[in-house]
């Protein structure tokens, strides 16, 4: 096994080339660690229903994270000019959007229009394990096994009717349906309208209200992330087990306005006492018996409407109320630093949106009160000159704002702050710049409400020396605060606030020679933490490094061998390392990189039939990996997985 470890770490070696795959440039690991699942969707959804360039309006065009309001507005008004696009190679002719957008956007993008007749039905089957065994399985502790299992179903009719049905098990778990949900969406195009059936996504603007797409693009485009979005609904097939509305929505169209309409249930895992909810459980697995008496412990039923109107194609005016009305009340949480969450049994939310695109600029704002009386604003100006594009953005939130349980995430925002980015365009080279400041009200022992601040720059270069190669350099350093408990001066326990300090670089290297592709990517964190007066002393400073070699190997039409190799040394948990790993097509993995060790994976994509994909993916953690400062090498052995997914598609198209 160790040969074949330098085996394969040799051949990345001297192999070239890796280009980003695009999750990897939009979702940023140290940032949003758990917000992958909505990226994922997302570009599956878009995958299985192609949008139609004849017929897609401009909101349709800025869901895009790659896409801003200037170039959607260019390839709109290359339409009309037109009259209608042939084929999609004609969005070359729009100055605006560059070769390298036009690329990411084709699997997305449909021309001809659906037949009448035209059907189409798609599948994935998804099996995984690993070895040896999570112990606490195999002792009877959970009532399944270790295995994970993935089915999902998909069926689109003359582009009139698309829907889905996932089933999903997780290790421990004991039905191959332990998740089970459908969606489905039918277009109504006597009426301008979508109805939604089942799972639904509602997503709109900055997420004060519903759901967006997250810091999208933050870690390598400081701009693009902060474009406030319009409104969205589609069906949601998500294999995420806790919230997500499940109900009818509708969203009707006439001339310049837009009504959307929903009314569902969620349900999420939680800990009651006392007829209270006093915590919620996010795991979303259901495997001991303990977890599986907490299963959908706690419920709602959700109502709300949202509307839009469009003046002209500068200005968007929008309004939304959204209500919810618990099955049990959240008990108020009593731990200091958490006292503003939300309790109750009921709850709502409203607001207004406005979006005003100009020459140079795009302003947006949207403002949101909740039933508490508390409110929340997000506005901002995205600027552009030539090759220079900048933006500016405010953010003010109240402590009694609370948002509704499953609207975008669970964690408070409450919290004031700014944040500013600028980035130029240069022959062959990118350069950008970033300052996050906010000040999050958290309560500390006998001060009701201190102002807890918190610092980000992040400074990042893109260079493309030559056509294939290309390289990256950020440079990033973040100061917070957290509470940690110590000595009072009369011997009890007081809580006391500590300012940390992580400094972090990172550098990738991308070559590509024909059907090879490699990259390599090197960072490393410096971590400090402070003192806190005379009961907590500064620590020692502590670093880490992790480095990473991937290789691509395009060997044949729709076949593709993908390999990596990650060696990584954080002796503290406060120096660990996210990066996404490439798991089987529409999934990702996020290992957590702590200690000092390696680990590899290989993976196998090939096209069977014109209608057929199988993937296949072999991954090892050596026995010293996770080996953390002060420790010896751990006795267990090697870990393994493997992970088997077959694709397949069928329809008067193929």
């Amino acid at each position: 096994m160790r040969s074949l470890a330098a085996l394969l770490l040799l051949l990345i070696s001297v192999m070239a080339r890796g280009q980003i795959v695009e999750w990897e440039e939009l979702v940023d690991p140290e940032r949003e660690e758990e917000r992958v699942e909505e990226l994922l969707e997302f570009f599956e959804w878009r995958r299985s229903d192609p949008l139609d360039i004849n017929r897609a309006r401009l909101g349709d065009w800025l869901q895009f994270p790659w896409l801003d309001a200037a170039t959607a507005g260019a390839i709109i008004a290359e339409r009309r000019r037109r009259g209608a696009f042939s084929r999609l190679a004609d969005l070359q002719s729009v100055p605006e959007l560059s070769s390298v957008n036009y690329r990411r956007l084709l699997p997305y993008l449909s021309c001809a229009a659906p037949r009448r007749r035209e059907w189409r039905a798609e599948g994935r089957h998804r099996w995984a394990m690993s070895w040896p065994a999570d112990s606490s399985i195999t002792t009877g502790r959970y009532a399944g096994d270790g295995s994970r299992s993935y089915h999902r179903l998909g069926v689109k009719l003359a582009g009139r009717l698309q829907g889905g049905l996932v089933c999903e098990k997780d290790p421990g778990e004991s039905s191959s349906a332990d998740l089970l949900r459908f969606g489905a969406m039918w277009s109504m195009p006597w009426f301008s309208g979508r109805l939604c059936l089942g799972s639904f996504a509602l997503e709109s603007g900055r997420g004060l209200l519903f759901g967006r797409a997250g810091s999208w693009g933050r870690g390598t485009d400081p701009v693009a992330w902060a474009r406030s979005r319009s409104a969205v609904l589609r069906p949601s097939i998500s294999a995420g087990e806790n919230g997500g509305r499940q109900g009818i929505a509708i969203a009707l169209e006439h001339r310049a306005a837009e009504l959307f309409l929903f009314a569902g249930r969620a349900h999420w895992d939680a800990s009651v006492e006392e007829g209270r909810v006093t915590a919620l459980q996010w795991s979303g697995l259901h495997r001991t018996g303990a977890e599986s008496a907490k299963r959908d412990l706690l419920s709602a039923a959700e109502w709300g409407m949202m509307i839009q109107r469009r003046i002209g194609a500068a200005l968007r005016l929008g309004a939304a109320w959204q209500e919810a009305l618990y099955s049990r009340p959240l008990a108020p949480d009593s731990a200091l630093e958490n006292l503003y969450r939300f309790a109750g049994g009921r709850n709502w939310n409203g607001g207004l949106e406005a979006r005003l695109i100009l020459k140079n600029a795009t302003t947006f704002a949207e403002w949101a009160r909740s039933r508490s009386g508390g409110s929340a604003l997000e506005c901002g100006v995205i600027m552009q000159a030539k090759r220079v594009e900048g933006v500016v953005l405010l953010r003010s939130s109240s402590a009694e704002y609370h948002r509704l349980l499953g609207s975008d995430s669970e964690e408070p925002r409450n919290e004031t702050g700014c944040y500013l980015a600028l980035q130029a365009e240069l022959p062959q080279l990118r350069l950008a710049a970033s300052y996050d400041y906010s000040r999050n009200p958290a309560c500390a022992w006998r001060q009701p409400m201190p102002l807890v601040p918190a610092h980000e720059t992040a400074v990042m270069a893109t260079w493309q020396p030559l056509a294939t190669l290309n390289l990256f350099h950020r440079l990033r350093c973040r100061n917070w605060s957290l509470i940690e408990n110590g000595p009072g001066r009369f011997g009890n326990t007081v809580k006391h606030w500590r300012d940390r300090l992580l400094w972090s670089g990172t550098t990738q290297m991308e070559y590509r020679a024909g059907r090879l592709e490699w990259r390599m990517r090197l960072e490393y964190h410096h971590f400090r933490i402070g003192s806190a007066g005379t009961s907590l002393p500064a620590e020692p400073d502590s670093s880490g490094w992790m480095l990473s070699q991937q290789l691509s190997l395009e060997l044949g039409p729709g076949s593709r061998l993908l390999a990596r190799y990650v060696f990584h040394d954080a002796p503290d948990y406060e120096t660990r390392f996210y990066l996404y790993e490439n798991d089987l097509p529409g999934t990702l993995t996020l290992p957590m990189l702590h200690g000092r060790g390696c680990r590899a994976f290989v993976m196998l994509n090939t096209k069977l039939t014109r209608a057929l994909m199988l993937s296949a993916k072999w991954s090892w953690v050596p026995a010293a990996a996770g080996v953390v400062k002060g420790q010896r090498g751990r006795a267990a052995p090697d870990e393994h997985a493997l992970g088997l997914q077959l694709d397949w598609r069928l329809g008067s198209g193929n």
